[in-house]
């Protein structure tokens, strides 16, 4: 929820506020106000750079669902979103592919299971089945690599580090076949629980979240950068993390997170936490377009599609639906200008 505090005279802006054809215009002033809350002439910049500090977190919100459709739209009911639970879905980079989590499917081997479905010649989506590395153990949170190479999710089955740790199965392309999963190791797994693998679009960063390395809740997120063909060692995201659970969440085209925070026995939510000026910014959340209503509502499992900008896919349950959770989309506007992906720094 937003928290909205009363400015001090000495912030407040000394006119009103109209909309300009590029952003929120200052008055009179030429000072165009963008999504990233800073003015983007060279003019008499104080008053709105201080307004902009007292709504720049309200500012983001609204300007990031400008372009929303007016409800989210379930997901290809009956073959994706179905009466059972279907969580997190990704998609190959070339839209042949696409991939999700299903609890409690009548013919999955294990009780969380992984199903694909490939995109037929008519351009319609074919039955879904089980990849062949979705095992007996629990396999979930599918991610397609950004350059298509194979998909990364996690497992609990045996030989693992911990709980449940993150695996990469290969895609062989002139096979059209996935090779047996390979294990990311150490430096990502732990003895705890790793969930939801998401990778920033130019395959550098891995994001993830874990209760097995410490943090400031209990299930964090943490980043790692790709050193040759591993990975570098975990390190926790703490611009990202609250006391709250912090479980899943996805790179925007503009290097900008989704994450689903919020208590396992209450509420979880989805908030944009923005990349501005090489740094996050405050996490906002989403609005009521998004997020589902209620105390114990949750919505969660944040994901995009590389082949279509300004659309999110989420996890809930709400009306209208087809099972306990299902897969949603909706249209969003994700920033004016293109920024870097988070690299090492």
């Amino acid at each position: 929820m937003l928290h909205r505090k009363n400015p001090s005279s000495a912030l407040r802006a000394p006119s009103p506020l109209s909309r300009g054809e590029k952003g929120l215009r200052c008055g009179s002033s030429e000072n165009i106000l963008d999504i990233t809350g800073r003015c983007t002439s060279d003019g008499d910049r104080c008053s709105c750079i201080k307004y902009a500090l007292m709504i720049r977190r309200l500012a983001i919100a609204c300007l990031m669902l400008t372009g929303c459709t007016t409800a989210p739209q379930l997901w290809l009911p009956g073959l994706v979103s179905t009466a059972n639970s279907e969580v997190r879905i990704a998609f190959s980079p070339d839209g042949t592919r696409m991939l999700w989590g299903c609890i409690g499917c009548p013919d999955g081997a294990g009780g969380w299971d992984i199903l694909e479905s490939v995109r037929e010649k008519n351009g319609s989506w074919g039955k879904p089945h089980h990849p062949s590395f979705d095992s007996a153990a629990n396999d979930f949170d599918p991610f397609f690599a950004p350059d298509g190479s194979g998909v990364y999710f996690f497992s609990n089955r045996d030989g693992g580090l911990g709980k449940d740790d993150i695996y990469f199965a290969p895609f062989e392309r002139e096979r059209r076949e996935y090779a047996p999963p390979i294990n990311l190791g150490p430096n990502i797994n732990s003895a705890g629980d790793e969930w939801a693998p998401s990778l920033s679009a130019d395959g550098q960063t891995l994001l993830f979240a874990t209760d097995g390395r410490g943090g400031a809740g209990k299930h964090d997120l943490f980043l790692a950068h790709r050193e040759g063909n591993g990975w570098s060692i975990a390190s926790n995201a703490t611009e990202l993390n609250t006391a709250a659970e912090a479980f899943d969440a996805t790179f925007l085209s503009d290097g900008s997170i989704v994450l689903s925070s919020g208590d396992f026995e209450g509420r979880v939510a989805l908030y944009l936490v923005p990349w501005r000026d090489h740094r996050y910014g405050s996490r906002v959340e989403l609005g009521d377009a998004v997020n589902a209503k209620g105390k114990d509502a949750w919505t969660f499992g944040p994901a995009v599609n590389p082949r279509e900008p300004g659309v999110l896919y989420f996890t809930s349950h709400r009306e209208p639906g087809a099972g306990r959770v299902d897969i949603y989309r909706i249209r969003l506007r994700v920033g004016q200008a293109p920024a870097p992906v988070p690299s090492k720094r």
